[in-house]
């Protein structure tokens, strides 16, 4: 306990044991968040970086036997999932123009919460910005480097001729969505958790770590160093729900394929999954570390001094 006569505005600890701590100047506090800042992106671009890497080589195992055997049995996958009469469609993106431009955008806009939707298009320069990423994610499903199920409004975006190994994980999240309570379960998780991270980060950078023997002086300030104190841990905890998802509609991708697939291209199936499970799992990891990293930093570049007598 902290025996200070107004603890939030002295520059002096002073703990029970009777210890006393110079608490760190403003300007080296500025210092430790910029610095901490910085060296958490560079480690989180870094670990993204090979986790990127992992994905790519893991492409390069596909020929184009593969991909027209996993073509070939999309359709059928789907017919087996019983996607179709909970609503779900396959939007098919073989090229960009402005009429496909025009849909996906109103795809998009229709799986936005009406508050979002009436901010953006109340703001002009918000509306070009939304207008560039939807032209950009667009771009990518047509070249065959991505693809996506939007849950809100159960629309499949794919180019089946580039990226058929796609639909069955993307078919997964759907099902998920429709057939699995722990999915949705975990659907529901996922956005307030997603959150919290840039909470965890804020306090991790700016809370100062407490010194050996100071306590927390009210709830929030004992909210915060519990914070601080595991900020690594609930960053990854943070990520679970997606992950869990994510690996789960790979599950149930890969329980379509099976029996439709033959065995070689259906390994194949699965590695590309877990490939790209592991980019999930990878930015989880990115983030922890970005977390841990920034709070050392801080701590080291901004942190209470002991003051002898």
């Amino acid at each position: 306990m902290i025996n200070v006569t107004n603890p939030s505005k002295s520059k002096i600890i002073i703990t029970d044991s009777g210890k006393k701590y110079q608490k760190p100047e403003n300007e080296k506090i500025i210092l430790g968040v910029i610095a901490g800042k910085a060296t958490a992106n560079a480690v989180e671009k870094g670990i993204q970086y090979v986790n990127r890497l992992q994905f790519h080589k893991a492409g390069t195992i596909l020929n184009e036997e593969d991909t027209n055997a996993f073509r070939k049995i999309v359709d059928t996958a789907f017919e087996k999932s019983g996607l179709k009469q909970k609503g779900v469609t396959f939007f098919e993106v073989t090229g960009v123009n402005d009429s496909n431009k025009y849909i996906f955008k109103e795809y998009v806009n229709k799986s936005l919460p009406e508050k979002l939707k009436n901010i953006i298009n109340k703001n002009r320069r918000l509306k070009n910005h939304f207008n560039c990423f939807c032209d950009n994610v667009l771009t990518k499903i047509a070249e065959g480097k991505n693809a996506m199920f939007m849950k809100q409004i159960d629309i499949i975006a794919i180019n089946k001729e580039k990226y058929a190994v796609s639909a069955f994980h993307e078919m997964g999240h759907a099902i998920n969505k429709h057939f699995s309570k722990n999915a949705k379960c975990l659907n529901k998780l996922k956005t307030p958790m997603a959150i919290l991270t840039p909470i965890i980060m804020a306090t991790a950078l700016f809370k100062r770590k407490k010194v050996e023997g100071e306590k927390p002086d009210s709830w929030f300030d004992k909210t915060t160093t519990f914070i601080k104190n595991n900020c690594a841990k609930l960053t990854f905890a943070a990520f679970l729900p997606k992950i869990l998802e994510e690996g789960l509609a790979s599950l149930q991708g890969a329980k379509l394929a099976k029996g439709l697939l033959p065995s070689q291209q259906f390994k194949k199936l699965n590695k590309m999954q877990t490939a790209a499970w592991l980019t999930y799992f990878g930015s989880a990891v990115a983030a922890t570390a970005a977390t841990a990293t920034a709070s050392k930093v801080r701590d080291f570049i901004a942190s209470s001094k002991e003051i002898k007598e």
